[in-house]
């Protein structure tokens, strides 16, 4: 008898068993659902980290198995969709409608960031149609997230009286986003929805009685004119104790704007604060700004600004950059790349583009892309009153061909802007192109005045070649007394070339001076010698020139600029 009934007990084990299996499976993947939106931010509502890994751990030991593998999804914190498609594709295959859910919130990320239209409908309708099927199938979360595709025509045309409706549907059956939707409709009115605040306060009520925060800000919004400082403090004070960040930011602007006076002393700091770690990117830029403003924490300040950028806001990203380059936070391109990228391309900030730039260009701290910082610096440097060192090291780019095609007459400009706001190097290299008669055309006068001004602002070597056009005066009109001038300059810095070209000046004067062209090539000698220097002296000692002779130090100079390669000197002193 009993090995009758053991199959019928065994029979009735596993039917009990399977609905509390279920059951189970459920809360596991409700808990999951809960902490995906919070990770996602889809209603507005943020915990603190510590928070939202428990949520996952929970949801993961009861069973929800991708919740397990969070770790895999995040990048620097952040889920990437690409990540979580891999994750949560053979959970939505199976059937699990979170799943599908938290891929479309993925495949719509995509699209938004991808350029090609026609690539980035597919993306949506992609997700469009497995949020159609999970909607059609009872599945509330989907009718809210499908209706939104439909209303904002998300790679589907559409009038708005069908997402209506599923929003709608979705707020009978519950679903509380659905039902902030349609207040926030209802209270600003849109497409298909005219205003009603009747009908705005009904639906924000509702979302608000099941709990849900973002339905009870826009209910405060509806019924918030005119309370009373203190019942305007507990309202969103309170909301903002549960985590809705816009509260927390609404309240402390409130106070911030003197709509109403600072409670208490430190409220709005707190406020501010409190908004950051909910996530709230312009409340971590306030934060910081707080801290700067009232003599606060510079350290703090820039944690808050660095949280902002981390957020997407490019003000944050631009103040982490200033007090980098400032020196008052101990960081380098590497660390904080994407600080500088936003503070460049959100905010046209001239020091982050450059400083980018030239990352880019030497490849030290960030992998060389000459292309991207040669475009870099064309927006830095756009007329003489640009940066001199970023017009300096564009011109270069275009000398030398650098990030792109060469283009010698681009270099020009830009060395020009540069030299016109007292970058002496820049002074040099144009005048060099101006004197190199190619891809320039030749102008030794204008050559003549970018020499000098390198000369003045010591660059040395350039008092030689502007020494020389006036010395030769092959293009412009010779003159000697100039060219000593320019010449005595680079010789007084020690430019070896400058002290022998002084000497022979004042040896082919109209009036010579054999003294002083002798005290040059010493001078010429002391700086470290050429052989052009150690034969003209020799001659001068030789015979006697400017000075007593000394044959046997002209003889020892010829010797050594013989063994150097200089021919005239093999011949002699006195062949000279």
């Amino acid at each position: 008898m009993w090995s009758r009934l053991l199959p019928l007990v065994a029979v009735v084990a596993v039917a009990l068993a399977l609905p509390t299996a279920a059951r189970a499976q459920g809360e596991a993947r409700d808990l999951a659902l809960a902490a995906l939106r919070l990770e996602y931010g889809r209603d507005n509502v943020a915990v603190p980290a510590d928070d939202l890994d428990r949520q996952f751990k929970e949801a993961c030991q009861r069973g929800y198995n991708p919740a397990c593998r969070r770790s895999t999804w995040l990048v620097d914190g952040k889920p990437d969709p690409n990540k979580i498609l891999e994750v949560f594709q053979p959970s939505c295959e199976s059937g699990d409608r979170v799943a599908c859910l938290v891929m479309g919130w993925a495949l719509d990320e995509i699209a938004q960031n991808t350029s090609n239209p026609d690539e980035r409908d597919r993306t949506w309708r992609r997700a469009a149609r497995q949020l159609k099927a999970d909607c059609d199938g009872g599945f509330s979360p989907a009718c809210n997230d499908y209706a939104t595709y439909l209303y904002e025509n998300k790679g589907i045309v559409s009038d708005p009286r069908p997402a209506i409706a599923r929003w709608k549907t979705a707020c009978d059956n519950g679903e509380a986003a659905s039902c902030t939707k349609l207040a926030r409709l209802s209270f600003q009115g849109g497409p298909g929805v005219a205003v009603s605040l009747t009908s705005a306060r009904t639906y924000a009520s509702k979302a608000c009685n099941m709990g849900y925060p973002d339905g009870c800000a826009v209910l405060g919004e509806i019924e918030g004119k005119g309370w009373s400082a203190d019942k305007m403090d507990e309202y969103w004070g309170h909301l903002c104790d549960q985590g809705h960040r816009d509260s927390c930011w609404l309240l402390a602007r409130t106070y911030y704007d003197g709509i109403y006076p600072e409670p208490s002393n430190g409220r709005i700091r707190g406020l501010f604060r409190q908004a950051c770690a909910l996530s709230h990117p312009r409340a971590c830029y306030e934060a910081g700004r707080w801290e700067i403003e009232h003599q606060g924490s510079e350290v703090e300040a820039a944690q808050f600004f660095a949280q902002a950028c981390d957020l997407d806001d490019a003000a944050g990203c631009s103040e982490e950059v200033d007090m980098i380059l400032s020196g008052k936070v101990q960081r380098n391109i590497k660390e904080a790349r994407d600080a500088f990228e936003v503070a460049c391309e959100q905010r046209q900030s001239v020091p982050a583009c450059k400083t980018l730039a030239f990352a880019l260009l030497d490849g030290v701290d960030i992998p060389r892309d000459a292309d991207r910082g040669r475009e870099l610096l064309g927006r830095v440097c756009t007329d003489t009153d640009s940066p001199a060192d970023a017009c300096l090291r564009l011109g270069q780019c275009y000398e030398e061909g650098v990030g792109g095609e060469r283009d010698r007459t681009e270099a020009s400009k830009y060395y020009r802007w540069a030299c016109s706001s007292g970058n002496a190097q820049s002074c040099d290299w144009r005048g060099d192109l101006l004197t190199s008669d190619v891809g320039v055309r030749r102008d030794d006068g204008e050559a003549l005045a970018m020499f000098t001004q390198a000369c003045d602002g010591g660059i040395l070597q350039a008092c030689y070649k502007a020494g020389q056009i006036v010395d030769t005066g092959t293009y412009v009109k010779q003159d000697l007394a100039k060219a000593a001038e320019l010449y005595e300059a680079g010789c007084s810095g020690g430019v070896v070339v400058s002290c022998t070209a002084l000497g022979a000046v004042y040896e082919k004067s109209p009036e010579p001076n054999l003294a002083l062209a002798r005290a040059a090539y010493e001078r010429a000698l002391q700086s470290g010698g050429s052989t052009e220097s150690r034969r003209r002296l020799a001659r001068l000692l030789y015979n006697g020139y400017g000075g007593k002779k000394e044959r046997g130090r002209a003889k020892q100079l010829c010797a050594e600029a013989c063994r150097a390669g200089d021919e005239l000197a093999c011949r002699g002193p006195a062949a000279q």
